[in-house]
């Protein structure tokens, strides 16, 4: 056991046996933890609604889009449940909006 271990043990040790009067206790340690997880968590689910804001009433293929150049920041299920879209929803309006470019394209062509 190194040094500082022991040190930061016996402090421990120390803060929990005084309550917390001379640190945090381990209970109050695990509440911080916690609570930077949850608000982490809220961090994130904010800034999806600020971004997806404009998306709610978009095209299908608007919000495929979206969601591709955003789940390289945020998972893809949270996107979709932010966007109330169950991702089996997602992976057809994928599909339809990839139809409909197809389309738009051979129109063109000829």
């Amino acid at each position: 056991m190194t040094p500082s271990a022991l040190g930061n043990w016996v402090r421990q040790a120390r803060a929990d046996r005084t309550k917390g009067k001379t640190g945090l206790t381990t209970e109050e340690r695990a509440e911080l933890a916690k609570l930077r997880k949850e608000k982490s968590r809220l961090r994130m689910e904010r800034d999806i609604l600020k971004k997806s804001r404009a998306f709610f009433r978009q095209e299908p293929g608007v919000v495929v889009a979206w969601i591709e150049a955003e789940k390289a920041e945020y998972p893809v299920t949270t996107l979709c449940k932010f966007l109330r879209l169950v991702p089996k929803r997602l992976l057809r309006c994928a599909r339809e909006a990839e139809s409909k470019h197809v389309v738009d394209d051979r129109r063109l062509l000829c």
